[in-house]
């Protein structure tokens, strides 16, 4: 069973990340992923299809408070929610 059955609207070509949801902020679109690295879980925020038109940050750093982006604020939600979700259907992903 998939996370969401809403689909990115942007290329995204990496095989390791989990599409989380998309959000809009300020008439821009962002879709949101984890990705396990090889230095930990990763939230990923692409606004484009280029390969350099995303932002990116360690799970670690979405504990911290966001005030002033809408956007890494979505991301942390969207990601609880998956982690939630994970925990609720007994499916192992990445050791999460």
């Amino acid at each position: 069973m998939p996370f969401t059955t809403e689909t990115p609207v942007f290329k995204h070509d990496c095989d390791a990340c989990t599409f989380l949801g998309g959000i809009m902020n300020d008439g821009f679109r962002w879709d949101i992923y984890t990705c396990m690295t090889d230095i930990g879980d990763t939230v990923v925020c692409r606004y484009g299809d280029d390969g350099v038109e995303y932002l990116s940050a360690p799970v670690k750093f979405l504990h911290q408070p966001w005030p002033d982006s809408p956007v890494m604020r979505a991301a942390t939600e969207l990601y609880n929610g998956y982690n939630e979700y994970v925990a609720n259907n007994t499916v192992c992903y990445f050791g999460i």
